[in-house]
């Protein structure tokens, strides 16, 4: 199975995981549409993160490696204060969108004038102001944060369902779990892409700062 090339193929392998979900749901096949819909999930949390400049998706399918945009990194080394970031790890994409949605007006101004006169470095002027305004106007911070901790909910039974397996009777009540964790998940990833993902679908922040 050959890697998507670009931008275009990924939307369509996007769709295509859609349909393969709803198939296994409907033949009754959950832990493939719990791990479709784990798959699809930091999917989603990569496209916001390429709304915004954090990556760039185009590249990584091009590269195989998945990167943080270089005039990026400081900012996001503040925010999460660590400069060990290892994108290959869902937790790790949630712990940038969470301080991201964190961050006040006031913090994304102490930070960039800081790093201008401090640092004496190349800084996107005002790229965490304008940053702080767009996600003020489109999304509601608080909402996203209870989703988040539902997500994390999920993940712990999704846990507990894989290291258990061979320790559960295959009853009813163990078939029933699976199916509602996997129905869940459906709920999880379609929360993300319509109050995170798609309210950002407008964001200039790339094309402004050419990243």
């Amino acid at each position: 199975m050959e890697n998507v090339k670009n931008n275009m193929e990924k939307y369509f392998s996007y769709k295509t995981q859609i349909e393969k979900y709803k198939r296994a749901m409907q033949e009754g096949f959950y832990y493939e549409a719990i791990f479709i819909s784990y798959a699809i999930m930091e999917d989603r949390l990569l496209s916001f993160l390429d709304k915004i400049g954090v990556i760039t998706l185009e590249k990584a399918l091009q590269t195989k490696k998945l990167e943080m945009t270089e005039k990026i990194k400081p900012f996001i080394y503040y925010l999460t204060k660590s400069d060990n970031i290892n994108l290959q790890n869902i937790t790790e994409k949630i712990k940038i969108i969470k301080c991201i949605l964190k961050m006040s007006y006031e913090d994304a101004t102490a930070f960039e004038t800081k790093y201008r006169t401090e640092m004496n470095t190349d800084c996107l002027n005002g790229y965490l102001q304008d940053l702080y305004m767009d996600i003020d106007e489109n999304i509601d911070r608080d909402a996203i944060k209870k989703h988040f901790n539902k997500m994390k909910k999920w993940f712990e039974k999704r846990n507990n369902l894989i290291h258990g397996l061979v320790n559960k009777t295959a009853d009813d009540d163990f078939e029933m779990e699976i199916k509602m964790i996997a129905n869940d998940s459906e709920k999880i990833w379609r929360y993300i892409d319509n109050n995170l993902v798609s309210k950002m679908k407008n964001c200039k922040l790339r094309e402004k700062y050419k990243i």
